[in-house]
């Protein structure tokens, strides 16, 4: 497959995942900034297990930051499937339908002679 009819087929997925990925590193970095800023009020939760009103936009952008990382995960999964298996065919191809349809009729077959020879 040519690398450039790659990339324009999969342009929908590469713009997410890098959009995604750039929020990312702009939450990280304001999160690790947040946590600098209130060192005392994070070492004070994490003895006390008491959380004050300024950890709470901490708290929002840690939530915030594991949703996008989990944006950006499940679309590398699908562009790294789509890398392993560019079409469909090759897709079910994994599940080995022949296989499965002789195993499925195996027994069945295996009647038939058996009442044969009877």
């Amino acid at each position: 497959m040519n690398i450039k009819r790659f990339f324009k087929k999969n342009k929908r997925i590469l713009i997410i995942m890098s959009v995604t990925m750039i929020l990312l590193l702009i939450v990280f970095y304001a999160l690790f900034a947040m946590f600098i800023m209130q060192r005392e009020q994070v070492a004070t939760f994490l003895y006390t297990k008491e959380m004050s009103s300024e950890l709470y936009p901490v708290t929002i952008l840690s939530m915030l930051f594991f949703l996008l990382a989990t944006i950006f995960f499940s679309f590398f999964t699908i562009f790294c499937i789509k890398i392993f298996f560019p079409n469909l065919r090759s897709f079910r191809s994994l599940f080995l339908p022949n296989d499965r349809q002789f195993l499925r009729d195996l027994p069945q077959q295996i009647r038939k002679e058996v009442f044969r020879n009877e």
